[in-house]
């Protein structure tokens, strides 16, 4: 065999032995301070004759794996019409 070929027989084994002491030390501080200061002020007026509608949702869901969905449809057409639909999913596991 020349220096170019190469035999696929040729098996190789390798022992290592190797010892790992680490010591790490990690110290983390932190400081959050936040300041939240709202002034909201909301005025409405409404003077509503005719259709109304009114839908109110909540879902909750407690757990390591959880979901949480609302889907919410309204329609309203003037003097004709005022219609709301919704699915909740909540599950948890």
């Amino acid at each position: 065999m020349t220096w170019w070929m190469h035999d696929d027989g040729y098996d190789f084994d390798k022992e290592v032995d190797i010892d790992v002491d680490a010591d790490i030390d990690v110290d983390f501080d932190f400081d959050v301070t936040k300041d939240f200061d709202a002034n909201i002020n909301i005025d409405s007026h409404v003077n509503v004759s005719g259709n109304s509608t009114t839908i109110a949702f909540d879902a909750e869901a407690l757990g390591s794996d959880t979901v949480v969905e609302v889907d919410v449809v309204a329609l309203t057409i003037e003097n004709e019409l005022s219609s709301a639909s919704g699915l909740i999913i909540a599950a948890a596991a």
